[in-house]
């Protein structure tokens, strides 16, 4: 959302001064390119290391397997059966979706959809 109005603020407010500027602002305009998409490149790293550091189904059952009972799954902290999911990001492959406890908040498992 934040990349979308940044494009958008340089498309309408940067570009079209850029082009008067000349080639000085050519060079100002392609350096701030550059940042932003460092800036995206480093959000999505960020993304990615935080998402892979949480447990998949498989993993958090094995981890916590008294977690798993004949109706589904409770939450480690609370034991509560109330799941839900939160889409984190969406890939041409799959989303990405986290599983949380909406009784106390935790973050359970991941997995792909």
């Amino acid at each position: 959302m934040i990349q979308t109005i940044l494009i958008s603020f340089f498309l309408m407010n940067i570009l079209p001064s850029v082009l008067n500027i000349g080639i000085a602002g050519i060079g100002l305009f392609v350096l701030a390119l550059i940042i932003i998409s460092v800036l995206v490149i480093w959000f999505i790293v960020r993304l990615s290391r935080k998402y892979s550091s949480i447990p998949t189904y498989d993993q958090y059952i094995d981890t916590y397997p008294e977690s798993k009972t004949e109706n589904g799954i409770t939450c480690r902290k609370c034991g509560s059966t109330h799941m839900g999911t939160k889409r984190v990001c969406h890939t041409p492959a799959s989303a990405l979706f986290l599983h949380i406890c909406d009784s106390c908040g935790t973050t359970l498992f991941r997995s792909k959809g």
